[in-house]
């Protein structure tokens, strides 16, 4: 998996604009806060995922909120390529959110084990 690092301009609890994974193969977002949602899921219900670390709490989203490009007012979610998690220790406060993109080689092993190594 190819990493670009740069300056983001997304932010874990949604107060700036989504960054597209199309752009960005690789997003990581961390924030001091336990109460954020990863931006572009908020309100979706993600699935719950056990880790190696017991005390390391897990979400994964299929998908993001993104513009109804059929010129619709609102946000439709889009499942076919952005893939992401949103994890939590229990032992210190503090979110991680991770975003790929699946044609960018992100596979859903290599994004848990990213997620993993990060909350370690």
């Amino acid at each position: 998996m190819r990493v670009r690092f740069g300056r983001t301009r997304g932010r874990i609890d949604g107060r700036s604009r989504p960054i597209g994974a199309a752009r960005h193969p690789l997003t990581i977002a961390f924030s001091a806060r336990d109460d954020v949602a990863l931006i572009g899921t908020h309100g979706h219900p993600g699935s719950t995922v056990l880790t190696h670390d017991p005390d390391v709490q897990a979400v994964y989203h299929d998908g993001m909120w993104e513009l109804d490009a059929s010129g619709g007012d609102g946000f439709v979610w889009n499942d076919r390529d952005t893939h992401s998690f949103t994890a939590r220790r229990r032992d210190r406060p503090g979110t991680v959110g991770v975003r790929a993109a699946r044609s960018r080689d992100a596979s859903y092993g290599r994004l848990l084990r990213l997620v993993e190594s990060l909350m370690a």
